[in-house]
């Protein structure tokens, strides 16, 4: 007679536990390919919308003398009251200097979709394009993409227009920590890594906060390093010759404050 041999329990078992693990590695490494590819489909994203809205200030400035809104036509801080009304016609309660005057300058003025200003990677369950389009004043706790802070009388102030200048940073993605000087990003918490918008209209996705070569309105070619969300270039490294200019200051948005914009 001829014997057929069947599997023995434990060869059973030994089997079943193999094929279990090739199944868990299989799925980690899909669900670690999907993860990338959402997190980079994320980046482009949020460099489509940062370059929305430099487009969108880059259009209005021909009217306004080549200055992005925020400025007036003579370079100086737009004070114009712009209040909210029903039906979306978005408003502030802050004037030019505020990145919400800009935005609500531009969403009234349909320079851009309200969902621009809320990158895909946002954190906070409060900043979403519901909230934005709701008809209310726009403030810090309603859009993720800080603007610099142009300043009457200082070399920044110059890159708040349409010069086309490939060094002047301008828009990025928002700072999660309370301190500037210990930013956090909506990318990683645990460091600053975002998307950077250049007055050119080029966009990079940067990996620190210290963005080499973007003071170039300054006297002193020394300078290696700007911290997008410091002001004091002594803390730099060279410092450059003039301490009193400001860095590449964009607002950021401190949780301890309610969501108002600080400027450190």
């Amino acid at each position: 007679m001829i014997r057929q041999r069947a599997f023995t329990l434990n060869e059973l078992v030994c089997t079943c536990v193999l094929l279990l693990f090739v199944l868990a590695s299989m799925q980690m490494t899909i669900g670690c390919g999907l993860g990338t590819a959402r997190r980079n489909a994320r980046v482009m994203q949020s460099a489509t919308q940062v370059r929305g809205i430099i487009q969108g200030m880059i259009n209005h400035s021909p009217s306004n003398n080549e200055w992005y809104p925020g400025r007036a036509r003579d370079g100086t801080e737009d004070t114009t009251l712009i209040a909210a009304v029903p039906n979306r016609q978005y408003g502030c309660n802050v004037t030019g200097d505020d990145p919400a005057f800009r935005y609500a300058f531009l969403l009234r003025n349909n320079y851009f979709s309200p969902d621009y200003a809320v990158s895909p990677s946002e954190t906070d369950s409060k900043i979403t394009t519901a909230s934005l389009d709701s008809g209310g004043n726009i403030t810090a706790a309603t859009f993720s993409f800080p603007m610099l802070e142009p300043a009457p009388g200082k070399t920044r102030n110059g890159e708040w227009k349409a010069v086309n200048n490939s060094m002047a940073v301008i828009v990025t993605d928002r700072n999660l920590a309370a301190s500037a000087a210990k930013p956090g990003s909506i990318h990683d918490a645990g460091t600053w890594r975002g998307t950077v918008g250049y007055n050119d209209n080029h966009v990079v996705f940067e990996t620190t906060h210290l963005i080499a070569g973007t003071q170039y309105t300054l006297s002193s070619p020394a300078v290696v390093q700007d911290n997008l969300f410091q002001s004091g270039d002594a803390l730099e490294s060279p410092a450059p010759a003039f301490i009193s200019e400001p860095d590449a200051l964009m607002t950021y948005k401190s949780p301890n404050d309610g969501g108002v914009n600080q400027n450190p």
